[in-house]
Formats: structure tokens, C-alpha cells, sequence
């Protein structure tokens, strides 16, 4: 449980998932020693009961001065050493010989089984044709070759290392630069890439173990404007009604509920929120499809969605909606909505069962 109460800030979300695992950063084998801008994220994690195993190359300037580091072709104990380590100052330092140490990082990585992998180079998170960083990157993807054609320092990311810890087990692995580590580690919209083994989505009905992040991601919404301040009673509605997208089964990438007014024999699509990493991978649109679904199979007839974000109008609208009166909206809507957002709310509807598929 978190102390600041039922809902979870973003880091707070991570360290939970983070907590009682292992987490492996490899660097770069050149550069000046990383420890400085290291020690507020391995304090943190270390606080958290998150152990952290650093993967360098020998020939890294600073690994001489690397207080406790292991060498796994030297060493048959260095799996317990890594152990020790980590109990004794919440990380441990892998040594890898000159000679192809980012594969034996990738065999090091699985045979200690770690959660996740952080891979830091100095230009940081790939990117796309358009220039722009690319969040989340599948192996079996065509996105690879397209990287290779568009990002002049993808040469320096050994995506076959990658794969075989994702093959091995890790349950991903991100590219990032050293100051963009926290980011990455810590916030839903990342700082760099995110590599999975295989990127799917499904849509579900939320269980009691995915409440504390769709609350957090409700909270996040609020906070940036673009979702109504709620109050614990009409969160507590939204997460019995709520559904979510996730990502590989594991990431929560978007939420939506569909509130019924059984009366009129409409719902509300209410507190449609995705997570900005995971923007481009068409999560509203799935989100809005499975309510509007869900709709129909309850039996009502028409389905309607209120925001007071011009953007989020137009999402919307390019799904089929159509803007309608302030009054077509069950007047049971605006009981102690906000007066401030009333004067400016948009309200747009769509009938469920001749819908465009």
C-alpha cells in the first residue's frame, strides 16, 4: 500500500511494480564515471527493495574504482556474489572482458533473471523517420529496419542483444541516455524506447489488481486538465465500470468506462484516458470500439462522451460521433458538475447500434 492515500503518483506505480525485483542497467564502455548521476536512482530503488545489477565493459574508465564488481568468465560464484552484493548496498557491478561484452551482458542478464533491462547510450532513445523519438518497438516489427534507415546512431544499439534478453525472459528492455534514466524508469510517457519481445493489445474489464493504476491514471488525467475532478464515490463508479487496454497482458495503456443510465437506456463513455507512451498505438480508438460493443450488448441505444478539450472533441468526432445539445444529456449528468467546466463542456453522441465498424 502507498502512504499518500488510494491513489498512486507515477512513481509511486513504478516502484511498486519494481518492488522485491531486479532491475539490470548496462553502460556504455566509455564516458566518465556514472556513479554521480546514479546514486539518487539507485537510492531510491535500493529503499524500495529493488536490486540493481550494473553491466559494464572492462575497459570503462571508471570500472577499476567499482567497489565490489564481479567478473562472471572468472568467476564461477559471481551469480551469489551479485547476491551478496546487492544485500549488502543495493546494487551490484558486473564486469564484462573487452571482447563482446554486450552479448555477455544479454547472457548475464537472463541467467540472473532479471525483470528489465535499461540500455544507456549517449544518443539516447531511437528515432523515427519523422526524427522523433519512437516510444515502443516490437522485435518482430518492420519498425527495426526502419530505424536503422532513419536513426544515424542505431548502429550503436545492438538490437540482437536486446532480443536475447527479451527471448531469455526479461520482460523488456528501454534505450535511454543516463539523464533520461529516472524518466524512463519512473513516468508513464518514458524518455526513450521500449522494447518488447512481441507487441499485442487487448481490451478488458478491470479485476481488483488493476484498480490502483486506473485510479492513478484517472488522478493524471485530472491533473493535466483534460478529465473532471472527481470525487472517491464517482471513482470507486468509474472503476466498477471501467475497462482498460493492455499491453502484452501486463501494461495498462489506456482506460474508459461506460457509466449506464438504465433509465434512458444510454451510457457514458467517462474518464477516457491513455498513456502518452503508448499514443500512437491506436488506444482510444480500441477503447472507444469495445464501450460502444458494450453498449449494444446491454441494450442501450445510444452512447454519449462529454469533455471540455477542443482535442479531445475532435478524437471523437473522427470516431463517429456527432456534437449534440447540452440537454439530450441525462440531466442526472451535471448533479454537482463543475461549474467552471459546464460553462465550457462539449457534448457529442453516437447510437450504438449503427455505429461505423
Amino acid at each position: 500500500m502507498v502512504d499518500s492515500g488510494p491513489f498512486f503518483s507515477e512513481r509511486d506505480f513504478y516502484l511498486t511494480e519494481f518492488r522485491g525485483r531486479h532491475i539490470g542497467i548496462v553502460l556504455p564502455a566509455t564516458g566518465a564515471d556514472p556513479f554521480g548521476r546514479l546514486s539518487s536512482i539507485l537510492e531510491a530503488l535500493a529503499d524500495n527493495g529493488t536490486g540493481v545489477v550494473l553491466f559494464a565493459s572492462s575497459q570503462a574508465p571508471w570500472m577499476s574504482r567499482a567497489i565490489g564488481r564481479v567478473r562472471p568468465d572468472l568467476d564461477p560464484a559471481w551469480a551469489g556474489r551479485v547476491w551478496r552484493s546487492i544485500a549488502e548496498r543495493g546494487y551490484a557491478v558486473v564486469e564484462l572482458s573487452e571482447d563482446d561484452w554486450a552479448t555477455q551482458s544479454a547472457s548475464a542478464a537472463t541467467q540472473l533473471g532479471l525483470m528489465k533491462a535499461v540500455w544507456v547510450r549517449e544518443s539516447g532513445a531511437m528515432l523515427g523517420r519523422d526524427g522523433l523519438r519512437t516510444s515502443v518497438v516490437a522485435l518482430n516489427s518492420t519498425a527495426l529496419a526502419e530505424m536503422g534507415r532513419s536513426d544515424p546512431a542505431a548502429r550503436d544499439l545492438p538490437v540482437e542483444t536486446i532480443r536475447q534478453m527479451l527471448v531469455g525472459g526479461l520482460v523488456s528492455v528501454s534505450v535511454c541516455r543516463l539523464d533520461d534514466l529516472d524518466a524512463e524508469l519512473f513516468s508513464y510517457a518514458g524518455a526513450g524506447t521500449f522494447f518488447s519481445l512481441e507487441r499485442y493489445t487487448a481490451v478488458r474489464p478491470l479485476t481488483l489488481e488493476d484498480f490502483d493504476r486506473a485510479a492513478s491514471l484517472l488522478k493524471q488525467g485530472e491533473s493535466e486538465g483534460y478529465l473532471a475532478v472527481r470525487g472517491p464515490g464517482a471513482i470507486e463508479r468509474l472503476l466498477g465500470h471501467g475497462f482498460g487496454v493492455f499491453v502484452e497482458g501486463r501494461y495498462l495503456a489506456g482506460f474508459c468506462a461506460l457509466l449506464p443510465y438504465a433509465d434512458s437506456a444510454v451510457g457514458e463513455i467517462a474518464g477516457l484516458y491513455t498513456v502518452t507512451r503508448f499514443a500512437g498505438e491506436g488506444v482510444g480508438g480500441q477503447l472507444v470500439r469495445h464501450a460502444l460493443e458494450d453498449a449494444e450488448r446491454s441494450g442501450l441505444r445510444r452512447v454519449f462522451a462529454c469533455t471540455t478539450s477542443e482535442r479531445v472533441e475532435g478524437f471523437f468526432l473522427r470516431n463517429g460521433f456527432a456534437r449534440m445539445q447540452r440537454s439530450e444529456v441525462p440531466a442526472s449528468k451535471w448533479d454537482d458538475y463543475p461549474a467552471e467546466r459546464l460553462a465550457r463542456v462539449r457534448c457529442l453522441g453516437i447510437n450504438s447500434s449503427t455505429r461505423g465498424r
